[in-house]
């Protein structure tokens, strides 16, 4: 890893990638760059846009689902805590959806507000697991259990 870094997610996207957003370098700044793992080689990079969260987020759920009609796999992040604004927890997801292999190498893939999937109650500090079939995301704290159903 370029730098350590805490309060983040890390999500393995599948065999060749992984991908770890948000969360505090060590100096305390907080991070929007996205960073990527290629498994194979072990080697971090940025995507080509800089793979920039939309919302700082500390501690938030995140897991990966996949479309069940078109069977797209997406990363969400979801909740999490924004210290900048002094919010209570967030109730606002995002998703990143990798590119195929295509063995291009070049992931340029941007996080996406999705407005749709709001949480009911904003969570932070959550644990989350994705269902056998990647058709749910399942996010736990201790004020909540919700279910997100791929869309």
């Amino acid at each position: 890893m370029p730098f350590p870094r805490s309060h983040h997610c890390f999500v393995r996207v599948n065999f060749h990638l992984a991908i770890l957003a948000g969360g505090f370098h060590p100096d305390r700044s907080i991070q929007k760059q996205t960073l990527l793992y290629d498994i194979a080689a072990q080697a971090w990079s940025v995507p080509v846009d800089g793979g920039q969260i939309q919302m700082t987020r500390l501690f938030p759920g995140c897991g990966l689902i996949k479309d069940q009609g078109t069977g797209e796999s997406q990363v969400v992040m979801a909740g999490g805590y924004d210290p900048e604004a002094f919010s209570t927890p967030l109730v606002t997801t995002e998703l990143w959806s990798p590119p195929g292999t295509g063995g291009t190498g070049v992931y340029s893939q941007k996080w996406r507000l999705d407005m749709t999937a709001k949480l009911p109650w904003g969570i932070w500090g959550a644990a989350s697991t994705s269902a056998p079939d990647f058709s749910s995301l399942y996010i736990i704290s201790e004020w909540l259990i919700k279910i997100l159903n791929a869309w």
